[in-house]
């Protein structure tokens, strides 16, 4: 391998990503007969995470890899910076995602049964505009309505690994979206 130490390399990729850096795309940034070993990234990873701890920055895997993103602690000074990366959600939206997200595959009448109320269309299209939900094929009954799951997207936008990281109770989750999003909004 190069002389430079893994972890330094994977600081300086992580630092410049704009999105989460698979292993994949980790072992390609290296030549040929000096490829690290997943073993070793992870290695790597976990030492930086170690350097990183207590800090302001932390390294993140979700479903698509790694990635610096700011610990919770700081959103508020952050939010304030960069307004403009908010996503205008409303309470629909919310209750929609949180739905899919915890009893998928899921139809329309599925979250409506769980709302209690109807969902409208804009709110499954703005869901599916932010890749957050997608249709995965259809229930075999009559009318065979769409069934809806959350993405990897979702995943990656919400610092998941896999959708059995989310909370236990969908009570627990409007709290971590609720930060995403304006106060106008909700």
């Amino acid at each position: 391998m190069d002389k430079i130490p893994l972890k330094k390399i994977l600081e300086a990729v992580f630092f410049v990503a704009t999105e989460p850096v698979s292993i994949e795309k980790i072992k390609s940034l290296f030549s040929e007969g000096i490829v690290p070993t997943e073993g070793m990234i992870r290695q790597a990873v976990d030492a930086l995470k170690l350097d990183y701890e207590g800090r302001s920055v932390i390294i993140r895997e979700s479903y698509s890899g790694f990635k610096f993103t700011i610990c919770e602690t700081m959103s508020p000074y952050v939010f304030k910076m960069a307004p403009e990366k908010k996503i205008r959600c409303t309470k629909a939206m919310i209750e929609t995602l949180a739905t899919i997200a915890y009893e998928q595959p899921v139809t329309r009448g599925d979250i409506e049964s769980v709302r209690g109320v109807s969902s409208g269309t804009n709110t499954m299209r703005a869901l599916e505009e932010l890749d957050w939900i997608r249709v995965a094929g259809f229930r075999e009954v009559p009318g065979r309505p769409a069934l809806y799951v959350t993405t990897n997207q979702f995943l990656d936008d919400f610092g998941l690994r896999c959708i059995e990281d989310l909370p236990e109770s969908q009570f627990c989750l409007t709290n971590p979206l609720k930060d995403l999003f304006s106060d106008e909004s909700i």
